[in-house]
This record gives structure tokens, C-alpha cells and sequence, in this order.
């Protein structure tokens, strides 16, 4: 196999302020340090706390409810069950791929996906500003970002502990 080093690069991830800068390289050609990437859809930055990676999230959501703007404001698919629908098959799988990595996400970060999960369920139940979240959650019958996060995590912790002869843990 060659490697194109003009395409490689490495990344380091610290918690510190200062950043490590190594220079690394690959048969005498320096190799890039790069400040984020995208791995499987993720986006992870050098302090791994996913603001970047929820950012870009909240921007495709909202091109979504946009769609939701148009579908709430016409005549024909305007109910509640239709537009829950639409909400639940094409907005929150875009919030909800690969969020088990959200579990380590500051509460603070996550509150990008809250607003846009507020702004679906306004269109949804026809709410005014003032509406109390809980209440408009509880009249849509969905559940809260947060919890959807937390009740995936585990999920996927039960799915990999449930491999047989605890083939994950051993690589």
C-alpha cells in the first residue's frame, strides 16, 4: 500500500491551553497537523468537547425546519400527527446519528439541539413563545435531547457488553 503523504495528516487531542505541536513524519516528508477532522460523520476537535461537531448539526437541522415552515404553513399537511411525523423521519435521525458520543458533551454545548428540538415543537403543537418545553414535549410525545442521548449511550454500552467472549474489549 502507498500512502500519500500530501493527503495524510495526525491530530492530537489535549485538554491543556498549550498545544502540542510534534512533527511527525513519513519517510522524510513532514506529515500535517491538523486542528479538526471528520471520523464516520463525527466531527472532533483537539479538546474533544464536539462544539464543532454539534454546530454543524444545528445547521442541518435548521434547513430541516425550514421544510417543516413550509409543510406547517400549507393546507394540506398541517396536523399534529403529520407533522410529528415529519419531525421524527427526517429531523431528529439527523440530531440522533452517532449522539452516544454527545454523552461526554457539556450540557451547555447540547443547548444548540435543545432550541432546535424548541423551534420543531412549536411548529408541532402551534405553541407560543411562552409555552412551557416540558408541556409541548409531553403534547408531541417525544422526549427530550438529553434523555434521547443518555438512553442511546447506555444502549450501545449494553450492546457491547453483550459481545460475545468480550471480543470489544480485547482490541
Amino acid at each position: 500500500m502507498k500512502i500519500n503523504t500530501s493527503k495524510t495528516a495526525f491530530h492530537s487531542f489535549s485538554l491543556g491551553h498549550k498545544t502540542i505541536h510534534p512533527r511527525l513524519s513519513y519517510k522524510g516528508a513532514a506529515l500535517f497537523q491538523s486542528n479538526e477532522f471528520k471520523y464516520l460523520g463525527v466531527t472532533f476537535d483537539k479538546k474533544l468537547n464536539l462544539k464543532n461537531h454539534v454546530d454543524k448539526i444545528a445547521l442541518r437541522v435548521s434547513k430541516s425546519i425550514n421544510f417543516l415552515k413550509h409543510l406547517a404553513g400549507s393546507k394540506w399537511g398541517r396536523t399534529r400527527s403529520n407533522l410529528n411525523l415529519t419531525y421524527q423521519k427526517y429531523i431528529l435521525p439527523v440530531i440522533t446519528y452517532s449522539c452516544e458520543s454527545l454523552g461526554t458533551a457539556q450540557p451547555h454545548t447540547l443547548q444548540v439541539l435543545e432550541h432546535a428540538q424548541n423551534q420543531t415543537l412549536r411548529l408541532i403543537t402551534g405553541a407560543v413563545r411562552t409555552t412551557p418545553i416540558d408541556a409541548m414535549i409531553f403534547a408531541a410525545g417525544n422526549k427530550p435531547i438529553q434523555k434521547l442521548i443518555k438512553e442511546k449511550a447506555v444502549l450501545l454500552h449494553e450492546k457491547l457488553l453483550r459481545i460475545p467472549g468480550g471480543q470489544y474489549w480485547k482490541t
